[in-house]
């Protein structure tokens, strides 16, 4: 549903795949930002761009409630997540959402932590 692309610069571009629009919007309507880990469960499910919650006391976050998404994560036996690589971030999540963006715009762009 979602393509992602690192740029040369260095952030990640999220690119909705041509006729998912509607699917992506009625999920956002139903789960709100939520429906982004569907939306990349084909990448995460690969060992990659897997999207999380930095609210959950990440410590290489700090406290924001900045959508991010990581290279790849490790879940362990508690539950507990750590992230493997780099990780990429929306940075102007306070004035605007990162979905409506992508439905808006067809792409989104998140930036290197």
């Amino acid at each position: 549903m979602i393509d992602i692309n690192e740029t040369k610069d260095g952030n990640l571009l999220l690119t909705i795949e041509l006729g998912c629009e509607q699917e992506l919007r009625d999920e956002y309507e139903k789960r709100g930002q939520d429906c982004i880990y569907d939306a990349l469960e084909s990448h995460s499910c690969n060992g990659s761009y897997t999207p999380f919650n930095p609210s959950y006391g990440n410590p290489f976050v700090g406290l924001t409630d900045a959508p991010c998404i990581a290279e790849s994560m490790h879940i362990d036996d508690n539950g507990d997540c750590s992230i493997l690589g780099r990780f990429w971030y929306f940075d102007t999540y306070m004035l605007e959402c990162y979905i409506e963006t992508l439905l808006d715009n067809g792409s989104v762009v998140f930036h290197p932590a």
